[in-house]
């Protein structure tokens, strides 16, 4: 679990890691995890990108995308400021 963590905030200027959360939820969480394995034989992409929230959300969320200060992130706001009705 900490290794997926790392993985997964390596790229957050403010990386979150499992030792800030409180101990009885780490457990809780941990326990609910289940692993499985497929064979992907195709893949179908959609975008969710915050289509159905109001306007001030998706700012909010174009907002926290770029403050992340990643390129994957400031891309990701990008496309989305693109996406807004005028």
């Amino acid at each position: 679990m900490e290794k997926l963590t790392r993985q997964s905030e390596a790229a957050v200027m403010q990386d979150w890691q499992i030792s800030d959360a409180p101990q009885d939820y780490i457990e809780k969480m941990i326990n609910a995890v289940v692993g499985i394995e497929i064979v992907i034989s195709r893949l179908h992409g959609k975008r969710k990108a915050s289509q159905n929230q109001p306007p001030a959300n998706r700012q909010g969320v174009i907002a926290g995308l770029e403050a992340t200060g990643t390129a994957d992130g400031v891309r990701m706001a990008q496309m989305m400021r693109a996406q807004e009705p005028s």
